[in-house]
């Protein structure tokens, strides 16, 4: 029995460890009660670090700082039903300055874990793209044509007025997996042209 000074409200595994301390005392400590109990913790803790999307992570700290959604939504500004969504994932949030601020306000301790096409967004793309371009003497124009990505779109990515959609995003990534394919080729056949 608990006296009253030791009647106080305990965590889950704080109340197993005191009860098993006291079981211990009176020498009636069973041995399989401490594996069940250890096997339990093992895979609680498993479960506890095997987040596998950012969904699954943004829950995990929030209820580690004890917040409520409401609260998360009115910190990050936006509302409780949407940052619910988030969290059950029923959208997928691609917003980079939502993301940025549940990371700071939930001191996230880990990397987030997004889709390609958020960690693409995340990256800074436009100064990338234009960088990319820059290096490899691709105009904007040529670039446009051959992704299939039309100019005004690539002006509002550029004049940051508008985003780069998730279709946008493939058509970067297969222009820029074809156009290193072709390089490579090109200078394939050019060593093999010098050894001749």
């Amino acid at each position: 029995m608990l006296d009253t000074k030791e009647k106080r409200i305990l965590s889950d595994d704080e109340t197993v460890a005191y009860l098993l301390s006291k079981i211990k005392q009176t020498d009636s400590f069973d041995e399989k009660i401490n594996m069940k109990i250890e096997t339990h913790r093992k895979r609680k803790e498993a479960i506890e670090n095997d987040r596998i999307n950012f969904a699954e992570q943004m829950v995990y700290f929030r209820r580690l700082h004890g917040y409520t959604q409401k609260e998360v939504a009115k910190a990050i500004g936006i509302s409780e039903s949407t940052y619910s969504n988030y969290e059950e994932n029923k959208t997928e949030l691609t917003n980079t300055k939502v993301i940025n601020k549940i990371l700071k306000f939930l001191e996230f301790t880990e990397e987030p874990k997004v889709s390609d096409y958020v960690k693409f967004l995340m990256s800074n793309p436009e100064k990338m793209l234009e960088k990319y371009l820059k290096e490899n003497k691709i105009s904007k124009n040529k670039f446009s044509k051959l992704s299939g990505i039309s100019r005004r779109a690539m002006l509002d990515w550029f004049n940051h007025t508008k985003g780069i959609s998730k279709e946008s995003y493939e058509k970067i990534e297969k222009f820029i997996t074809d156009f290193e394919k072709s390089k490579e080729h090109k200078r394939e056949i050019e060593e093999e042209e010098e050894m001749e």
